[in-house]
């Protein structure tokens, strides 16, 4: 079977559907991959691209009492835009402590917190950046070859939107400023 040939029939994921850019390798036993604009490889399974993950791909999860998939597809779409060998995925836990104990031990590279752990995590990582310190709220782990490092992303947009507000006199009012505090740490 030569490289050009079409696949059809059952693939990797279950899908019988034929994929319309994937081909046969000469074994004929996987799909080679095309390359999309930043230089990932990708598979059309279903009219939808399918990243290839391998052993080098990096893992990025959140952790929610009730995961969505807008964060996910954000994310994911952000990584192969940016060119990132990076894949993201929502998770939920009954057990907050072996659930970051997984992300540093699995070597998982990053960790999106939200409620009800926020202020949990901060006695499961190893260092509080300012930003996470300010309020008493993570909602950002960032596993550093085992060392967790803790963030709140929100109080560095407050920060960068205080910066925006004296470079351009554009202020926000003290209720809004109050309602983002509040939600950083929700």
């Amino acid at each position: 079977m030569t490289t050009d040939q079409k696949v059809g029939g059952s693939n990797p994921f279950g899908r019988t559907s034929t994929p319309s850019s994937a081909v046969k390798s000469e074994s004929g036993c996987f799909p080679f991959p095309g390359v999309n604009s930043q230089g990932l490889a990708v598979r059309e399974w279903d009219n939808r691209l399918v990243r290839d993950i391998t052993k080098d791909t990096q893992l990025c999860i959140s952790l929610s009492a009730r995961p969505t998939s807008i964060g996910t597809r954000f994310h994911n779409h952000l990584y192969e835009a940016l060119g990132l060998d990076f894949v993201y995925k929502a998770f939920t836990t009954t057990d907050i402590t072996a659930a970051i104990a997984g992300v540093r031990g699995l070597g998982i590279r990053g960790c999106g917190v939200s409620m009800p752990w926020k202020e949990e995590v901060i006695a499961l990582v190893d260092e509080m950046t300012p930003s996470a310190s300010a309020i008493g709220s993570v909602n950002t782990i960032v596993n550093d070859e085992g060392r967790l490092v803790a963030y709140n992303t929100d109080v560095i947009a407050l920060q960068a939107a205080e910066q925006f507000a004296l470079y351009t006199g554009v202020r926000p009012s003290p209720e809004q400023v109050a309602e983002a505090s509040r939600l950083s740490r929700a």
